[in-house]
Parts: C-alpha cells; sequence; structure tokens
C-alpha cells in the first residue's frame, strides 16, 4: 500500500500540472482500500483536501510510516519468529552412517569440559541397554600421548607438535557396541509394535534373536541406504498437481508441520524410498525409522554432555548439531532429514542455525587439516590440491580440495562418489555362503538359530576387515560358531563336500590354487570329533575378486575418470587421503597405493579414519567457513531462452527504472543504490541490452 502512495506521489511530483489533490485522493484512495471493515472512520479525499498539507509534508509522513512498519517487521521476525542463534555452548557432531553411527563434541576450552568417572549406576546413559548402549563407565576420550596408539589423537593436546590451538577441545562418544571398536554405534534399531524404540545397535539385535515374540518386534538395519536410490525410477512432483503433493505429505508426516512441504522439491528424480522393510520382513515408514534413530542419538548426546563433561545446565537449544550426510544425497533426501530432525526433537524450528547439514568427506578434509596441524609430518602450503576419498559402508564420497588459506579450502571439482560402500563385501560373501552351503539351508539357520546367524554375522564382518593382514597368506579364514558346524554336520554338509567345490564367481579352482582348493574346512583341538574352533577358509584370490568387484574398481575407476576429465585442474594433485570404514582395509590401500603413486600422488591414511568424519564435524560447528568456494553439480536458472543473443531490458525494469530516476532525483541515495540506477538508466536510456549472461 505504501509502496503505492509513493509511486502516486511521485508521479504527481513528476507532473508539474498535478495539484495537492490529486495527490490526497491517491493517499484516500490507498487508504480505504486497506480497510478491513466498514466501521473504520475512513479519511475520503475531501476531507484530506481541507487539510491543506503539501506535497514534501506528506512525503515524509510516507517515508516515516514505512520506517515503523520496517521497523516493526524486523522485530517481530526477531522476537516471534525465525532467528539466528550466536551463542551456542557446544558442537555436536553426529556421522550417521550405513554401518555405524558416532557422535563428537566440540567443547570451548574456558568451560568445564573435562569428563570425570562416573561412580553411580546413575551414571549409566540409558537403563534399556546395557550391550550396544553408551556405558557410563567407558572412557571417552581418543587422544593419547602414545605414538604406539592407533587411535587418532583427539582432545587436549592441539598444542603438541606444532599444532594449531582453535581454542576447543574435540571428544568421541564411546560405544559398549563392540563389533565397531567401540567409536560407532552399529545403525540398528529395533521397534515395539507401537513404533517405540526398544533398543539400539548390537543390544537391540540381540534382544530382537533373543526374543519369543518376534511378530510384535521390527528389527532395522542399513536402512540408511533408503535415502539413496539410484536406479530408482524417474517420477516428479508437478507443481500444479495438489493431489501428488497431498500425497507426498501424507506420506511424510514430518512435512505436514511444516510451511515449506507444501511446496516439495518439484521437477525432480524421487529419491527416497518411503517405506522400509524390516529384518523380519515388516514394512514401516521411512519416517517412523529415522526420527526415532535420530531421537535416540539426541538422548545419548545430551546425557554425555550431562554426565561426561560435568555440563549439566546444557539443553538441546544451547547445542548446534551438524548432521553428516554422504555427497551423493540429492536435495529431497537434505530437505527430508531436516524434517525428521524437526520431528524428533532434535533441533526447534524457529531457530534456522540450529541444524547444519554438511557433507561427509568436506568435515574429513577439515580434519584431516588439523592432523596434519599437530603431526608436524607434513605441511599444507596455499595452492597445495588434494582428494578426500570417504569409503564408508554405503556410500563413498570424494572431494578434491584446494588450500585457499589457513583452514580454508576450495572445492576444485563437484563432489562425487557412488554406491560402493562396504556393505556390498558382507552382501556378497552372504552369498558366497549361499552357493557353498545352499540357500535353504542358510536361510533354516537364520530361521532356527538366529542369534548364532547374528554371531555368525559379526564374524564375516571382523574377517573382512581382517583380509589382507598377511598379504602372503593363500586363504583368509571367518571363524564358524561350533552350533553352526553342528548344524552343517546335521544336514550332511562334510568337508569332502566343501573341497569339491571348483568354481564360484567365474573363478576356477584348478586355475587359482595351489593345491586345487577354492575353500577348506579346518578344526582345531585334540580331538576332531569335538572341535574346540572351526574356520571356513577362502582363498585369498575369492577375497581379491569380491573386494574388487564390489568396491575397489568402482572407486578406481570413478577416481580415474574425474582425474582425466578435469585433467587441467587436478594434474597437480599432491595426496589422496583415505577415510571411512573401508580405508582400514590393507588391500584397498595397496589397491589405492599401487594406482596413483605411480602417478607422484601420496596415499595417506589418518590414524584412524573411522573417525575422521564425525570429528571433522563437531569441528565443523565453530568453523563454518572451512570450504570458501564449491562448484556446483546443477545449473540453476528461472528462465531459459533458446536465442544466442541477448536479452531486452523487459518491461518490468524500464518501469523501475522510470520509478529510480525519479526518485533519484527528489531523494539522496547511497553509493551502492547510485551505482545500481546509473546502470538501469545509462542501459535504458540508450536503448542497449543488458549484459548476456553465460
Amino acid at each position: 500500500i505504501f509502496f503505492s502512495i509513493k509511486l502516486d506521489i511521485l508521479s504527481c511530483m513528476g507532473n508539474k500540472q498535478a495539484g495537492n489533490n490529486d495527490v490526497v485522493r491517491s493517499v484516500a484512495r490507498a487508504n480505504n482500500s486497506n480497510s478491513d471493515s466498514k466501521d473504520n472512520d475512513d479519511i475520503d479525499a475531501d476531507q484530506i483536501s481541507t487539510l491543506n498539507i503539501d506535497i514534501d509534508t506528506l512525503l515524509q509522513l510516507v517515508r516515516a510510516i514505512e520506517k515503523i512498519k520496517r521497523d516493526d517487521a524486523a522485530e517481530k521476525l526477531t522476537t516471534n519468529k525465525i532467528h539466528m542463534k550466536q551463542d551456542f555452548q557446544i558442537y555436536v557432531g553426529i556421522d550417521f552412517g550405513t554401518n555405524g553411527c558416532g557422535i563428537a563434541y566440540a567443547v570451548r576450552k574456558q568451560l568445564p569440559a573435562k569428563p570425570q568417572q562416573s561412580t553411580s549406576n546413575s551414571s549409566q546413559i540409558n537403563n534399556v541397554t546395557d550391550d550396544g548402549q553408551t556405558n557410563g563407565d567407558s572412557d571417552t576420550d581418543t587422544d593419547t600421548d602414545s605414538d604406539e596408539s592407533p587411535d587418532f589423537k583427539h582432545a587436549d593436546h592441539d598444542e603438541q607438535e606444532g599444532g594449531i590451538d582453535d581454542g576447543f577441545m574435540i571428544h568421541n562418544h564411546k560405544w559398549d557396541d563392540i563389533a565397531l571398536d567401540n567409536s560407532k554405534l552399529n545403525t540398528c534399531i529395533l521397534l515395539n509394535d507401537k513404533d517405540e524404540l526398544e533398543g539400539a545397535g548390537n543390544f537391540a539385535r540381540m534382544t530382537f534373536t533373543d526374543s519369543e515374540n518376534k511378530k510384535s518386534l521390527k528389527l532395522f538395519d542399513n536402512f540408511k541406504m533408503s535415502l539413496f536410490e539410484p536406479y530408482s525410477r524417474e517420477s516428479t512432483i508437478d507443481d500444479n498437481d495438489d493431489d501428488a503433493k497431498e500425497e507426498y505429505k501424507e506420506n511424510n508426516t514430518a512435512a505436514k508441520e511444516d510451511d515449506d512441504a507444501a511446496n516439495p522439491v518439484v521437477h525432480s528424480k524421487q529419491t527416497i524410498r518411503h517405506t522400509v522393510v524390516s529384518y523380519n520382513g515388516v514394512v514401516t515408514k521411512s519416517e517412523i525409522v529415522f526420527v526415532a534413530t535420530l531421537r535416540f542419538l539426541k538422548e545419548k548426546a545430551l546425557q554425555y554432555i550431562h554426565d561426561r563433561l560435568n555440563m549439566r545446565t546444557i539443553t538441546a537449544l544451547d547445542v548446534q548439531w551438524i548432521l553428516t550426510i554422504p555427497a551423493l544425497y540429492s536435495n529431497e533426501s537434505k530437505y527430508m532429514m531436516r524434517q525428521w530432525g524437526l520431528a524428533s526433537g532434535l533441533i526447534q524450528k524457529d531457530i534456522t542455525n540450529h541444524l547444519k547439514i554438511v557433507l561427509e568427506p568436506e568435515c574429513a578434509s577439515l580434519e584431516i587439516q588439523h592432523e596434519f596441524h599437530r603431526s608436524r609430518h607434513v605441511r599444507f602450503e596455499k595452492g597445495d590440491k588434494y582428494i578426500i576419498v570417504d569409503a564408508g559402508g554405503g556410500t563413498v564420497d570424494i572431494v578434491a580440495h584446494e588450500i585457499f588459506s589457513e583452514f580454508g579450502v576450495k572445492e576444485i571439482v563437484a563432489s562425487f562418489g557412488g554406491p560402493f560402500g562396504s556393505v556390498n563385501i558382507d552382501r556378497k560373501l552372504a552369498q558366497l555362503f549361499e552357493e557353498v552351503f545352499g540357500a535353504d539351508l542358510m536361510q533354516r539357520f537364520q530361521n532356527e538359530r538366529p542369534k548364532k546367524y547374528v554371531k555368525w554375522l559379526e564374524n564375516v564382518i571382523h574377517s573382512k576387515c581382517a583380509f589382507f593382514s598377511d598379504e602372503n597368506a593363500d586363504y583368509n579364514s571367518i571363524e564358524l560358531e561350533i552350533d553352526f558346524y553342528n548344524f552343517l554336520q546335521q544336514h550332511n554338509i562334510t568337508k569332502k563336500m566343501i573341497k569339491s567345490k571348483k568354481e564360484i564367481f567365474g573363478l576356477n579352482a584348478d586355475a587359482l590354487a595351489i593345491d586345487g582348493r577354492l575353500f577348506r574346512l579346518t578344526l582345531t583341538g585334540p580331538d576332531k570329533s569335538f572341535p574346540d574352533n572351526v574356520y571356513f577358509e577362502i582363498h585369498q584370490n575369492i577375497w581379491k575378486k569380491i573386494f574388487d568387484m564390489q568396491c575397489i574398481d568402482h572407486i578406481l575407476s570413478t577416481i580415474q575418470t574425474i582425474m582425466s576429465k578435469h585433467a587441467q585442474k587436478l594434474n597437480d594433485v599432491k595426496y589422496i587421503f583415505m577415510v571411512g570404514g573401508l580405508s582400514r582395509s590393507k588391500y584397498f590401500q595397496k589397491r589405492m597405493k599401487d594406482t596413483f603413486e605411480c602417478e607422484n600422488i601420496q596415499i595417506v591414511i589418518p590414524r584412524n579414519p573411522l573417525l575422521s568424519v564425525v570429528s571433522g564435524a563437531a569441528r565443523y560447528g565453530y568453523k563454518s567457513d572451512f570450504v570458501h568456494t564449491r562448484i556446483l553439480k546443477q545449473t540453476y536458472a528461472v528462465r531459459v531462452s533458446t536465442a544466442r543473443h541477448s536479452l531486452m531490458i523487459p518491461h518490468i525494469v524500464r518501469d523501475l527504472v522510470k520509478y529510480l530516476e525519479v526518485e533519484r532525483k527528489e531523494n539522496d541515495q547511497d553509493a551502492d543504490n547510485e551505482k545500481m540506477i546509473d546502470v538501469l538508466i545509462t542501459a535504458y536510456k540508450s536503448d542497449t541490452q543488458l549484459p548476456e549472461f553465460n
């Protein structure tokens, strides 16, 4: 309304024949059009004309009202609506991984952040679980003075070896989930028939397998990959299709609570499966599973802060949460992660920066720079280029960075990667057992002895991690539970039958094995009829084949393709840093070194690659400007022109120029506005074209 009044006034001011009555009549028209009720004491044009107000006074009045309105709007935005919080007391990074979840804390050194040993049972973080949950008696810091420790040094040793003191200490959450070396919780949750959380991690698996009423429970494992479905059908949500939007909101309860959900991402590939299937075949909404997991992680983090960091007054509002995602996630996936963060109570909607969603390899890049500052072994220089390969359980995400400043980088090429994570190896090993022992037999073992089946899965993962520890070994073994061995015997599976297997995954025993065997079953103990241990030995070349075809060949070819495509930008890369769980594999490390070190690129593995992402995420809270520039993966535009010539100034811009020209004559403008007005007026008066957009 006020903008219309100003235009009318300026129009009259530009017309020397116009009188005061024309101005006041325009004001009266605006006032009457803004009335919501007939009972309002509207001022008509004749009443205003009798006031004998000159144009300059009226213009000042309009401007004063405009200022009041602006100030009032700003105050409402700050006090009642969305605002930016600046005084977060602690930064918490959450690495929500396919195989495991990690939490790290960045605490200001001046705060009472020193962990205290708990002495009472009340210090245990969660009474529901014992195994697979955080326990108040566990040691929580990963820092150590010993160079012999395999752990990444994290907490209060920033000053050692020429490191930088940035005013923060990093603490890594310790879990009792032994499958991932206590540094991460297995990404596995158990829900009851009311969708309430019963447990997480290994505790969830054990609870499920021990339960006599499994029909009332739902176990979910590796469900994060439901947010990345590269081969899903292409579908769109049309901006004008109200039914499709309603269906979208119906499938995502969290989206109903958000105003933006009325207009979801349009004309994009559908990348989210809105349902996930539990271990025992129950279909459940993805939202329920993710919200339950995020709520659990939030509670664990807050209890850790209270009990282990002795910061008992901290609430969720005092925490800035940094949630890591793969570089491959679509905008829709990022959007839903935020909605589920709201639904879980992790964040509040009215605090815009309460949650940061950041890329996993970028967090690793920040942590890598801190490790180099502490170690003195390598020093980055401005202009140095390096690649981060974050090889996790579900995806492999890769970024290429150039040192821009101290703890500042710019992206050289857009982040890339693929679904080549280590879970593919797990699935192939499970398929191998089905090929050797029979799919029906493995299914029966899972159904009849679920607890032993879970233990067998853990042994498979352990052997996968240990593969290639001895490069000269002909076989790498998987320990079998005695119950599994007895189960095989009950179903007439003998050592002779296993030895007779001559071909698998395209590999032939005679061409591959010295003794003509792909597999061996080894028994230990004085009495082989009642062995102490049983090992299923798989030939080294089969292990290599599985690693290569499921993960490593894809990773190497992807990096080589990008380096070839962007050779001019990446020909002087100095380092490739390997992080993530798969990067601990000796075989993967060897393949990377054999491929890239011949090109004068140094392959570097941090002390604990499993924690690089989550530790960097915590740092990202106070170092959010780490990545100065990024390369967009897509081109964003509001209009497409098929013509190659420049666009003429649109009609609305010409109208704006006219207004600005008059406005400038009558009022003082600041330097920026002066420059903008000059450009537009010059272009308009000379009837020239605006600069062409590339």
